[in-house]
């Protein structure tokens, strides 16, 4: 009698099964830190996009307005021709722009546009990443340093747009 030396159709189809199973745990405990992975990613440009703009404006002695299109994940530099200038930055897959806030203005669809000054100046803005996963961060940027926050309650965001409108307003008084 001769030894069997091969593998039967249904044991190769459940080890594939099991091989199967064991992939989609690991995509599904992965996805979660691979989106926030992503969102901080796309954090990092807008910030990157940000210092860059308020450099050009700095360095060509002209303003500049960033315009945020919230319903294409679009950012973009346009100069006082109104023509755009240099690359544009578009978001990941995945991660969209949801809302913005400059001053008093808040906006969930069309497009923003944030004044930036020969000195690098913007008012101060903040806007909302979302994941497909859901996970949402406010960013805020201060307009005087460009520097940016992030939050993650939408209340702590209008808290801080609060204060800043009315220590501008004090300013102006």
């Amino acid at each position: 009698m001769r030894g069997r030396w091969g593998f039967s159709l249904i044991e190769l189809s459940a080890v594939l099964l099991i091989a199967g199973i064991a992939a989609g745990a690991v995509a599904l405990r992965l996805g979660g830190p691979l989106a926030r992975a992503n969102a901080e990613d796309a954090m990092g440009q807008i910030q990157q996009f940000d210092h860059l703009a308020r450099a050009y404006a700095r360095r060509h002695d002209q303003e500049l307005v960033v315009v945020i299109q919230l319903d294409r994940g679009r950012l973009y530099k346009r100069g006082p021709d109104r023509k755009e200038l240099g690359a544009a930055l578009k978001m990941p897959r995945r991660i969209h722009l949801r809302q913005a806030w400059v001053g008093s203005g808040r906006a969930a669809s069309g497009q923003v546009e944030i004044p930036i000054s020969r000195l690098g100046l913007s008012p101060s803005y903040a806007m909302q990443v979302v994941t497909d996963k859901r996970s949402e961060t406010w960013l805020l940027v201060a307009g005087l340093t460009g520097q940016m926050s992030q939050l993650d309650h939408e209340k702590d965001v209008e808290h801080a747009m609060a204060a800043i409108a009315a220590a501008t307003r004090a300013d102006a008084d």
